[in-house]
């Protein structure tokens, strides 16, 4: 059971990282506002997924990287429109 649960830890960690990577690819080449609300999600659904599977859920080095994927996300829709 617990090993079920853990492939599962893994494969939202994986594609958490995945997203991340598409946000990266999005603001390289398509729109700075897309790539940073992808990464921010990523970041968090990672995040997210490690904060489950160590079990301790009021870790600093899990709680800052939230904190960083909300202000990704917010400075993302803070951002003018950039479409001219």
């Amino acid at each position: 059971m617990m090993q079920a649960i853990r492939a599962g830890l893994n494969l939202v960690r994986n594609l958490g990282l995945a997203v991340i990577l598409l946000g990266l690819f999005l603001a390289i080449f398509v729109n700075v506002r897309y790539g940073a609300i992808s990464m921010g999600f990523g970041l968090g659904v990672r995040t997210i997924a490690e904060m489950l599977a160590q079990g301790e859920k009021r870790r600093l080095q899990l709680i800052i990287p939230l904190i960083i994927a909300v202000a990704l996300v917010t400075v993302a829709l803070a951002l003018p429109n950039s479409s001219a």
